[in-house]
């Protein structure tokens, strides 16, 4: 039978809660502990008839079982070592359990000496035994420690909001009162109760878990599907060790995720989800979708919020514990792939730049499945040049670094050929005290490392070569940067693909005598140019107008995150 009833904070003292691995980590923020310290503090102070208490949402538990008691290793003092697993309601436990702390240490007080109780034990299954101190101990860590960051902000959050009453001390006791008074009390403070919503042994946390939370705004289909890949299905300890890993992967994959270079690179828009992981699931219902067709998978899943989640509670009908394995192995392959296109210099960029074009991360990452890393290098050049036809690329090389053998020079050789970078910058490695490679062993001589240099540069020069000819009879926006004194009608100047001091110029003709010309050529003004022809590093046009980007009104339509800009 479940048992239902209302219990005051006080009655929860003296009690241990067990937060089982499919429940999500404490992710309350500034603001909804505010919004109940503000309505505590309301109630306390409010006029009040005999018996009036300030009542917080539900919590639903069941007593754990000796099994769950002895493989999770709890061991607590107070009530005889009985435990209760919270299937919902432990972040508002976990508040309250970090504002009894904070008021014990403010006030030193000792619950067992003033108001003969314990305060609460609360443990987390995926916690190690230094992970659950800084439950215990919130005021000792700090936002730096990765895991303990939403427990020690939110004690931080909870002073701060103390120290801003007109006499903090008074009201620290005015909070405390109203957590600590009972019923029969009868306190002008009032007390404060809860919805206790106590499940039979035999029930599945994970069918209530799921079944409470489906409509519950704060929970998102990761949470949901999180409950889905936790779910007890086998009993054996290989399939618990797998619970307790896939549980502590979920974790670390959306700490990465909530990184913000990472989220801005790649989402356009910094599109803020309540938990970052649902990224991964939403890319993965999508190819989905477009693998069955949006009118089936509409059918099948709906389209509100929650199809995701319907996807998954399919695949996981009947599942087996392999399933749920093969099933965890692919959302770690995306995240992998994610996090190798963010750490390879060369893939950043260009998948950054496809991503701010508008381009899906869906047909970025169906060019990069299956395919060698050579051959989606090629696919990501081509989709940016079908974005921007006249994109330009550019290299820079160090040749005859520490342990740069032959076949590392032939690859550097064969890779300037394959990309056809439009410029590039080369230069021989120089031994300079007080650099990490200054002592490094396997040296390669400057004679060598001099040869491999001129080598690349050879290489470049008929690329360049090629790639100025190219331009030969196309009009461009030149931006002028100099007027060539003592020559009639002689400018310098650079287009948007010349990089300042070291890519070549553009050489522009004008008639000095036409004012319309002549004024139109002035330093910092664009003009527009007809390339003529081509020599090794410059380009020599003519003068065809003045330029529209001239106008104030200009505005590029390319744009970038401060991100991605900055990278």
């Amino acid at each position: 039978m479940n048992d239902l009833r209302l219990k005051s904070i006080f009655d929860l003292l003296d009690k241990n809660y067990f937060i089982p691995s499919y429940q999500r980590g404490y992710r309350w923020e500034k603001r909804q502990i505010e919004d109940l310290l503000d309505d505590l503090y309301a109630f306390a102070k409010s006029k009040k008839d005999v018996e009036s208490f300030y009542c917080l949402q539900p919590v639903i538990l069941k007593p754990c079982d000796s099994k769950t008691i002895q493989e999770n290793h709890l061991n607590s003092n107070i009530d005889n070592n009985k435990w209760y697993e919270v299937i919902d309601g432990q972040q508002r436990l976990t508040t309250i359990y970090i504002i009894f702390k904070y008021l014990i240490n403010k006030e030193n007080v000792t619950l067992e000496d003033d108001f003969k109780k314990s305060l609460y034990k609360i443990s987390y299954q995926t916690k190690s035994d230094e992970e659950q101190r800084y439950i215990d101990y919130p005021e000792e860590y700090d936002e730096s420690t990765p895991n303990a960051c939403f427990v020690t902000q939110a004690y931080k959050d909870i002073d701060a909001w103390f120290a801003k009453s007109e006499a903090p001390k008074k009201t620290r006791g005015i909070i405390l009162n109203c957590l600590t008074n009972q019923k029969k009390d009868e306190a002008a403070e009032g007390y404060v109760q809860v919805i206790w919503y106590e499940l039979p042994e035999e029930q599945d946390p994970i069918k209530t878990f799921t079944r409470v939370n489906i409509g519950k705004i704060p929970l998102t289909n990761s949470e949901l599907i999180k409950a889905l890949f936790l779910q007890k299905r086998e009993k054996n300890e290989i399939a618990e060790v797998q619970q307790i890993q896939i549980s502590k992967e979920w974790d670390q994959i959306e700490y990465s995720l909530q990184d913000k270079s990472i989220w801005a690179f790649l989402n356009k828009d910094l599109i803020d989800m309540p938990a970052h992981i649902d990224f991964l699931f939403n890319l993965m219902g999508d190819l989905e979708k477009e693998r069955i067709g949006v009118e089936e998978f509409n059918k099948k899943y709906g389209t509100d919020s929650f199809a995701t989640f319907r996807l998954f509670n399919e695949k996981f009908t009947n599942a087996t514990q392999d399933t749920v394995k093969n099933e965890w192995e692919v959302v770690r392959e995306y995240y992998d792939t994610f996090m190798e296109w963010y750490s390879n210099s060369i893939w950043y960029h260009y998948i950054g730049f496809l991503i701010y074009c508008n381009k899906p991360i869906i047909d970025i990452y169906k060019l990069y499945k299956d395919a060698s890393k050579d051959e989606f290098l090629t696919s990501i050049e081509e989709e940016i040049k079908s974005v921007f036809p006249e994109a330009v690329l550019r290299t820079t090389f160090l040749t005859g670094f520490p342990g740069e053998d032959d076949f590392a020079a032939s690859n550097t050789k064969e890779f300037l050929m394959n990309i056809q970078s439009a410029w590039s910058g080369c230069f021989p490695y120089s031994r300079e005290e007080d650099t990490p490679a200054y002592d490094m062993k396997k040296r390669v001589s400057p004679k060598v490392a001099q040869k491999r240099a001129d080598t690349l540069c050879e290489i470049q020069s008929e690329i360049t070569k090629s790639f100025l000819k190219s331009h030969i009879g196309k009009e461009y926006d030149i931006l002028i940067e100099e007027i060539i004194e003592g020559e009639d009608g002689l400018a310098i100047g650079r287009a948007w693909f010349q990089a300042p001091d070291v890519d070549g110029s553009v050489v522009v003709r004008y008639e000095k005598d036409i004012p319309e010309q002549n004024d139109a050529v002035q330093c910092g003004r664009f003009v527009r140019v007809k390339i003529e022809t081509a020599s090794d590093v410059d380009l020599n046009g003519l003068f065809i107008c003045d330029s529209e980007k001239n106008s104030s009104s200009y505005d590029s339509e390319l744009k970038f995150a401060p991100e991605i800009q900055n990278k």
